[in-house]
């Protein structure tokens, strides 16, 4: 008995304590057990990823993704193209617009200076053996004052012009006072119609023949 009691180790010496910690072994602590609960339990689990789905989206995201960065560049590239035309298109249509509006404006100034011209000297051609010099030359005169007075009425235009508004208002530029007697319309055109009546002429023409009697019969009593 006392010989089993020198092998036993004294628990109370510290020595003995540590020896018997060496020889025993080491468990873990225990943990803590975790109950299921019914929201776990009854919870959907998500499906495991397919890789080759995964990979199928990704490559149909890629090809959608390159459709549109094309559409979008093939836009721009369009946008730069109509925008190009469009310059071009105001830049040769200025070019007309001025063209056309010299035109028509040296048109009726030479329509204006062949008229007077022409009435001038069909005038003073029948005058001059009837009446003289003299008077056939105030009548001429007349005439041609009656031709401007027409021309320069803003009431009763003589003429009227027909087109685009911008080609228009070239025309009245180009004009300048002259374009006073004139009417302007915007429509199709560019056209240049007559638009004084058969009235409006008579009544001048009957105030001019008017003073031309009455020169000559002054000219007859001398």
């Amino acid at each position: 008995m006392h010989a089993l009691v020198r092998l036993l180790p004294d628990f109370d010496e510290p020595e003995a304590g540590r020896n018997l910690r060496k020889v025993l072994p080491e468990f873990p602590a225990e943990t803590p057990r975790v109950e299921p609960t019914l929201a776990s339990i009854f919870a959907v689990k998500p499906p495991k990823e397919d890789p080759e789905k995964a990979l199928a989206v990704a490559r149909d995201a890629g090809f959608a993704g390159g459709l549109a960065a094309g559409r979008r560049e093939k836009e721009l590239a369009l946008e730069e193209v109509r925008a190009s035309f469009a310059a071009e298109l105001e830049e040769k249509r200025g070019g007309w617009v001025a063209e056309e509006a010299e035109k028509i404006a040296e048109s009726i100034g030479n329509a204006f200076s062949e008229l007077d011209a022409s009435l001038s000297e069909a005038v003073a051609a029948i005058l001059v053996p009837l009446v003289g010099a003299a008077i056939a030359q105030k009548a001429v005169a007349e005439l041609s004052d009656m031709i401007i007075d027409m021309r320069s009425r803003e009431d009763e235009p003589v003429l009227e012009v027909v087109g685009p508004e911008d080609l228009l208002e070239a025309v009245k530029t180009r004009l300048g006072e002259m374009a006073s007697g004139i009417g302007f319309r915007v429509g199709g055109g560019p056209d240049v119609r007559v638009t004084a009546g058969p009235t409006i002429i008579e009544t001048q023409l009957q105030a001019w023949r008017e003073r031309v009697s009455l020169a000559i019969s002054e000219a007859e009593n001398v």
